[in-house]
């Protein structure tokens, strides 16, 4: 198999560590870095991931700064909403990224999701929002109802 890709996580809740246990599980990834304001946070959210060799734990209370040193391939945002779209656009400008995952919703006006696209469309990045909801039985059926 390929070298895995590297993650960034942005933000050490409970919806970024799902991300990365999806990765983990992948065998595909390895985590590089979470960065999150709080260093103590960031001290629970590896306890989550101690049985994983491909998890990297490089804290870092500044994303850009986590951005610039660890070089991320595949980056997570799962923040507040107000920080979805400059999150995202540092990312996907941060060259080498090629694959960024933000959660719901994609960000907090028309104009930032707009600015967002722009930004991952010029750096040929993959942008994916999390709507998994939409592949649930229950969501799939209420579409074909429709």
């Amino acid at each position: 198999m390929a070298d895995k890709l590297r993650v960034g996580v942005i933000g050490s809740g409970g919806m970024t560590q799902n991300h990365s246990l999806g990765y983990l599980n992948s065998g595909q990834y390895e985590i590089v870095a979470p960065a999150d304001l709080s260093q103590e946070v960031m001290n629970e959210y590896d306890e989550g991931f101690s049985e994983y060799e491909y998890y990297k734990a490089q804290h870092f209370t500044n994303f850009r700064e986590m951005l610039a040193v660890t070089k991320p391939e595949v980056v997570s945002i799962g923040v507040w909403h107000s920080g979805h779209a400059p999150m995202t656009i540092a990312a996907a400008a941060a060259g080498g990224v090629k694959a960024i995952l933000c959660e719901k919703p994609m960000a907090d006006s028309l104009g930032a999701a707009s600015d967002m696209l722009m930004v991952c469309e010029r750096n040929d990045v993959k942008l994916v929002i999390g709507h998994q909801r939409r592949f649930l039985p229950a969501y799939t059926l209420a579409k074909q109802m429709i």
